[in-house]
């Protein structure tokens, strides 16, 4: 499975993951990028990626293609969300049996 560039990666500072969780909405996960350049005591964000799913299990499977390709600092999203826990659980566990298969996953974890 290929993964951002190191050139690419270079241009940020910090890549971050959001989440939100679907309900009468689908819902959605957005990677952003900040830059290394600092403006006005700030640093730019840069829009990278999107994915959108009405379903829990399918946006939280895409999060997690997401996290291996750009592998963000952190995620934000509702950490209280059973559901969502349940497939972040379920998806770790899985990555973690596949094992040295897919060398480089590493568990996926969201911060309030």
């Amino acid at each position: 499975m290929e993964r951002l560039s190191k050139e690419e990666d270079h241009k940020y500072r910090k890549i971050f993951g959001a989440v939100a969780m679907p309900g009468k909405r689908p819902g959605f996960g957005v990677i952003l990028g900040q830059t290394r350049e600092q403006h006005l005591g700030g640093y730019d964000m840069v829009f990278l990626d999107e994915i959108e799913a009405g379903d829990t299990r399918a946006l939280i499977r895409a999060c997690g293609g997401l996290d291996y390709f750009y592998r963000p600092d952190m995620w934000i999203g509702d950490t209280k969300d059973d559901a969502a826990d349940k497939f972040i659980r379920e998806m770790n566990t899985e990555n973690r049996s596949i094992g040295k298969s897919c060398e480089g996953q590493r568990p996926f974890r969201m911060r309030r």
